[in-house]
């Protein structure tokens, strides 16, 4: 019931961010599995620079991460991380919105190593809590969501 007054009390904006974010995940969703192991990558790197990200252009990047992980938590489909994060970069890219960082990091868990991806935007992260990003060594740094 909650959830449902939540919902009637979102504005136009709010709900086609959503639509969008539902949009955006599934076509990351589609493009990771369609895509060549290391393809990603590359074409990451091939994106903007670090110096791109405006911070005037901050409240926008929260609002498109704010999207994207209130989709993949309640939305259709429980994304993995790195489909939330080419969502969210390649969604910034679409809206013009330059110099997202996407990071992968990993740490130990018991018997086996995590990994995890996240979106940063001039000096935040977007779209995923500091606190859960906190304990993840860095293991690469991808610019941008260059060109699909």
């Amino acid at each position: 019931m909650r959830l449902a007054r939540k919902l009637f009390s979102l504005s136009a904006r709010q709900w086609r961010d959503l639509l969008a974010a539902q949009w955006s995940l599934w076509a990351a969703q589609w493009a990771l599995r369609h895509r060549p192991t290391g393809a990603l990558m590359k074409e990451w790197s091939s994106g903007s620079t670090v110096g791109d990200a405006d911070p005037r252009q901050l409240p926008r990047a929260r609002e498109i991460g704010e999207a994207v992980r209130r989709v993949a938590l309640y939305g259709i489909t429980r994304p993995q991380c790195l489909a939330r994060s080419l969502a969210i970069s390649t969604w910034l890219e679409r809206e013009g919105i330059a110099g997202a960082i996407v990071r992968i990091g990993v740490r130990p868990d018991d018997t086996r190593i995590a990994a995890h991806a996240w979106v940063e935007f001039a000096g935040e992260i977007v779209g995923d809590s500091r606190a859960h990003v906190r304990g993840f060594q860095l293991l690469a740094t991808a610019l941008g969501a260059g060109k699909r």
